[in-house]
């Protein structure tokens, strides 16, 4: 009988905090790509090496406490997009191939292969039945690369792969991501460098696309739908950040939200009780539902998130995963303020952290007497910001914030308020 090897992986969770994002230590350096939460005991990952773009798959039995890697087909790499459905066990991932699994990635079925050198970025499947398959990516050629769009229309019952040609005029779109309208239409995210951002729609199985135009230098890496026409699409232009909202199936979008932290890399639109997104700089947004407004919480992290998603018997419990091993965990929504008192201050002020020194969690109030914009920005002993506690507006008030500080070294670190009119730095210590 042919034996399958688990590696089971000791590293267990990081206990969240009252509020705000953990660091999970999952014990390696490589860069995750991405995450799915498919129930509420069963999870999985999916990181590569930068190096030489080897994979790794992580699945969690136990809601996240503990992880171990279960071993990817040979030759296979780059695995950069997973999903296993909410039986925990029937799903796909995608990379230098397509590979499908029935028995939650103990074994990989091959069920598309590229006879030249392709890298699938995204993949979606359709709602509703059969369910027709979407994945996108490049060909890799010498010095340059040819968009790749492949299309199944029953996933878990065929095998019959078309492989779609673009208009010549579309030969250098890199294709970032994709979102299924349907089994016959999809979304593509397309990242053209300093040209103007695209959109590629189809609704009759790739014989036809329509660009949407984006502004330019937008590039597009991530799109999410849900079952109602309704969407979010987000990327950046150099370091600003942009995230676009659709009614009607992404024949026209609209600016929900800029500002300048960077590239939105990941989406997780989760209908009526909102979305989050994550990007450069260790950010993440959250809404509360289409166009009410993004408010950037705390992550406590400056690596590049890539990825997150929400449990949706639990819409509290949310994961985000990022370049350099960086793993998150919420179990409050991520979080990271709280009001503590609504009798109104009367004047600005900043308390000293405490406990203070620290390791690893540390609490900062402050008082605003009237309505602000504030700012609370985290720095280390040679000046450098590494970290945002708060960036919104908020009623006058005593505010208390949480700093989880698993992934920073011992050492000194440094925390300012700034609001219209008044600004403050007080210095902490960590002692790990």
């Amino acid at each position: 009988m042919k034996k399958t090897l688990f590696i089971l992986l000791l590293f267990g969770f990081v206990k969240i905090s009252i509020a705000g994002w953990a660091f999970v230590n999952m014990g390696t350096t490589n860069d995750f790509t991405d995450i799915c939460l498919s129930n509420a005991q069963t999870f999985y990952a999916t990181t590569i090496n930068p190096a030489n773009y080897t994979g790794v798959f992580y699945k969690s039995t136990n809601g996240g406490t503990n992880w171990f890697q279960l071993p990817l087909p040979s030759g296979f790499m780059a695995p950069y997009t997973c999903h296993i459905g909410s039986d925990g066990l029937v799903g796909f991932v995608v990379g230098t191939s397509i590979i499908k699994t029935s028995n939650g990635g103990v074994n990989w079925i091959p069920a598309y292969t590229p006879t030249d050198t392709v890298i699938f970025f995204g993949a979606d499947l359709s709602s509703g039945s059969p369910k027709a398959f979407w994945a996108v990516g490049n060909r890799m050629i010498f010095q340059s690369s040819e968009p790749v769009i492949v299309r199944c229309p029953s996933f878990f019952s065929s095998n019959a792969y078309t492989r779609m040609t673009l208009p010549s005029g579309m030969s250098s779109y890199e294709l970032t991501s994709v979102a299924a309208i349907d089994s016959n239409g999809c979304l593509i995210g397309v990242n053209r460098g300093a040209s103007p951002g695209l959109i590629l729609r189809t609704t009759d199985r790739g014989n036809n696309w329509a660009t949407i135009t984006m502004p330019a230098g937008i590039s597009i890496w991530s799109i999410d739908l849900d079952g109602g026409g309704g969407g979010f699409a987000a990327g950046g232009n150099n370091d600003i950040a942009h995230i676009y909202w659709t009614a009607n199936w992404g024949a026209t979008w609209s600016l929900v939200y800029s500002a300048n932290i960077g590239h939105i890399k990941g989406l997780h639109y989760y209908g009526a009780f909102g979305s989050f997104a994550v990007g450069h700089s260790g950010s993440i947004l959250r809404n509360t539902g289409s166009e009410s407004p993004w408010t950037l919480q705390n992550s406590g992290v400056m690596s590049q998130l890539n990825a997150i998603s929400v449990l949706n018997s639990n819409e509290n419990i949310i994961y985000a995963v990022g370049d350099n091993g960086i793993m998150l965990k919420t179990d409050n929504g991520g979080i990271g303020i709280q009001k503590i008192s609504t009798e109104i201050p009367n004047k600005f002020s900043l308390s000293q952290n405490y406990p203070n020194p620290f390791n690893p969690k540390t609490i900062i109030n402050f008082q605003l007497p009237m309505s602000n914009y504030v700012k609370l920005y985290i720095y280390d002993a040679l000046g450098r910001e590494i970290g945002t506690l708060v960036n919104e507006q908020l009623k006058a008030g005593t505010y208390q914030v949480d700093w989880q500080a698993d992934s920073y070294a011992s050492g000194v670190y440094y925390y300012k308020l700034i609001t219209d009119g008044f600004s403050e730095t007080k210095k902490m210590i960590l002692i790990k």
